[in-house]
């Protein structure tokens, strides 16, 4: 091997750990939505073996509307981490971490949080299955709601807010830059 070739492969291993790193919990899971739309049974049994496949570094949370956060406990908290340990079977309890969930808010927000608090009291249980949601996603009407939902959540929650079009590029922009400056973000 000459010298030139030594060094393209030190390239090339640095070029595809920098890709992995950049890789790395990049994609979040939203098998209950389109295009695949599937019932919830089915989307946590995927998620469940996609963390333990060889791509699972790439994985990240789990999307989950609030209003089926009891669904999800129903029918993934045998597949969580932690579970195992009730059972006496401990070979997954001691390394996975909780399942990462992102809500997706529909509806009143406050209604939308308490649903959210009482998931994670829960799923704070190795008993019950490990699971925190640690992200929320909603869709809000104008700039102003942003800082309306931003009293509410609390600081462990990462928000993300999604603006109609025309909240952002008609009229004058300062409200959204603004709301966007004051959410830290």
């Amino acid at each position: 091997m000459n010298h030139h070739s030594a060094q393209s492969g030190k390239e090339q291993s640095s070029m595809l750990r920098t890709i992995e790193t950049l890789m790395t919990g990049l994609i979040d899971y939203a098998g209950l939505f389109p295009p695949s739309k599937l019932d919830m049974a089915t989307a946590t049994q995927n998620y469940a073996r996609d963390l333990r496949s060889q791509h699972e570094r790439f994985l990240s949370r789990f999307i989950c509307p609030a209003n089926r956060l009891d669904e999800l406990t129903q029918h993934a908290s045998s597949l969580m981490p932690g579970t195992h340990a009730t059972s006496g079977y401990r070979e997954h309890a001691d390394f996975q971490d909780p399942w990462q969930i992102s809500a997706i808010i529909i509806g009143d927000l406050q209604e939308n949080l308490d649903r959210i608090y009482a998931f994670n009291e829960h799923h704070d249980n190795e008993a019950n299955g490990l699971a925190m949601v640690d992200a929320i996603e909603m869709r809000v009407g104008k700039p102003d709601d942003i800082d309306e939902a931003l009293e509410l959540i609390p600081e462990l929650i990462v928000p993300a807010f999604e603006l109609p079009r025309e909240a952002i590029f008609e009229g004058d922009p300062r409200g959204f830059i603004a709301a966007i400056a004051g959410s830290g973000g």
